[in-house]
């Protein structure tokens, strides 16, 4: 007799963190699990219940081993969550791996912001209020680059610059996000992660002397969202930040003193994937 877990062509990928039961600190998890040979895509479904009856979130077309998912994902008043995924291609794929959960940290809702910001203007509005960049979003090579310092501090998230390693490092909470000049493989929380799996060619660099970063790879880590409206190339990033900021922040998300303001280190971003916020 043939069974169906006979046909299936993979193993099942082993979730790695966060470890089963866990509680999560701040308004996103980043859910990891190991690769599988052979491997395309995976697929990652999240419930309230064990039996995954119903599924609150499901994504079948993952192409990396991790996957940040944000608490404004799942509604409201989900307090333990199960977890599991599997190899979704090539067809038939793999049995479900085992399920872990993990649970949210009791806090306040935070604070929503939202920032949008123009191609060629130094001023970017902050929850409506006027802010002056740095250095104005620009469109090279048919990508968005954005400061990466006004959309990750004002999310609550500290960034920093390696000079030796030529590396910048944004975190926020328990969520560390490392990034490499000229490199398009990046490191959430300790697993690989390609910031752009569709072109693996797209890596943070050097322009004009500012270090761009790929800015919806980190906003979307730290749970945001990213709009392009092509016809006034506006970009509009939406998230949550905690409501009591680091010591030292101004109002307008600049924190005096800290390392990512260092001279010689400027954080514009580059906006990676298509159809978000490349310019037609």
């Amino acid at each position: 007799m043939l069974w169906t877990r006979d046909l299936l062509t993979s193993a099942a990928p082993a979730p790695l963190s966060p470890a089963d039961g866990a509680t999560v600190s701040g308004a996103t998890v980043n859910l990891a699990w190991s690769a599988v040979p052979g491997a395309v895509t995976y697929e990652l479904e999240l419930s309230a219940q064990s039996t995954f009856d119903p599924v609150l979130f499901d994504r079948s077309d993952l192409h990396g081993t991790s996957v940040t998912v944000s608490q404004g994902e799942l509604p409201a008043g989900t307090s333990i969550v199960y977890w599991r995924t599997r190899v979704s291609s090539p067809e038939p794929g793999s049995m479900w791996a085992p399920t872990r959960s993990f649970s949210f940290e009791s806090a306040d809702a935070g604070v929503q912001v939202t920032l949008v910001l123009r191609v060629g203007s130094t001023v970017m509005t902050q929850n409506g209020k006027p802010v002056t960049l740095d250095a104005a979003p620009r469109i090279v090579g048919g990508r968005t680059l954005l400061p990466i310092k006004w959309v990750a501090e004002p999310l609550g998230a500290t960034v920093t610059w390696n000079a030796a390693d030529r590396k910048a490092t944004v975190q926020l909470g328990t969520n560390i996000i490392e990034l490499w000049i000229g490199k398009g493989l990046a490191r959430v929380n300790g697993h690989n992660a390609y910031i752009d799996p569709g072109n693996t060619t797209v890596a943070p660099i050097i322009l004009n002397g500012r270090t761009m970063v790929p800015v919806r790879f980190v906003a979307e880590q730290l749970g945001a969202d990213i709009e392009w409206d092509a016809t006034s190339a506006t970009v509009t990033i939406t998230g949550t930040a905690p409501r009591h900021p680091r010591p030292g922040r101004s109002p307008d998300g600049h924190q005096p003193g800290h390392p990512s303001s260092a001279a010689g280190f400027y954080r514009p971003a580059t906006e990676a994937l298509a159809s978000v916020v490349r310019p037609i």
